[in-house]
């Protein structure tokens, strides 16, 4: 049989699952006679996302508390960071779980690695600002300038996303 769906499909040996981090999947499965897929259900995810408040602690810094009991009973849980800036790195406590290079899609930061962590301390986001119209100034004797007339950092949303299996047919 083959299946076909809008959200990971996972096999684990014994068990067909299905991985959703938001919203509903719709499971179809491949009819022979009829040559043509044929719907078998929709599973709906049952925890929606989740907003968070920061706090801004300097330039292009923030720190984001996570309420502990998000962090676990879940497959996963992320922090969807969307922001402008260069670079993003994400610390939890004194360790960086994660660096980004804006590209414009969101930062995925996963979390409940950190729990322990994280219950007593907020998540701490440096980002690099961006620089806006760089020119180089060649003319200098020490060697090339880079000069910008601005330079942009700025945490955009902060969402807690928990991603679970679903098990088909159950």
């Amino acid at each position: 049989t083959a299946y076909l769906c809008d959200q990971p499909l996972l096999w684990d040996g014994r068990q067909l699952k299905i991985e959703i981090e938001r919203g509903s999947a719709g499971l179809y499965a491949w009819s022979e006679p009829e040559r043509s897929f044929t719907f078998l259900e929709r599973m709906k995810h049952r925890f929606n996302p989740v907003l968070l408040p920061w706090k801004t602690v300097g330039m292009g810094r923030y720190t984001v508390d996570i309420p502990a009991e998000a962090l676990t009973g879940h497959k996963q849980v992320l922090l969807r960071v969307c922001y402008l800036g260069d670079i993003g790195n994400a610390f939890a406590g004194n360790e960086l779980v994660s660096d980004n290079f804006c590209n414009g899609a969101p930062w995925d930061v996963r979390l409940d690695c950190y729990a322990d962590v994280l219950k007593n301390r907020p998540l701490v986001l440096y980002l690099t600002p961006v620089r806006k119209n760089v020119t180089v100034d060649a003319s200098a004797m020490a060697g090339l300038q880079e000069k910008s007339d601005t330079e942009a950092a700025e945490l955009l949303s902060a969402e807690l996303i928990f991603v679970d299996d679903y098990s088909v047919g159950t």
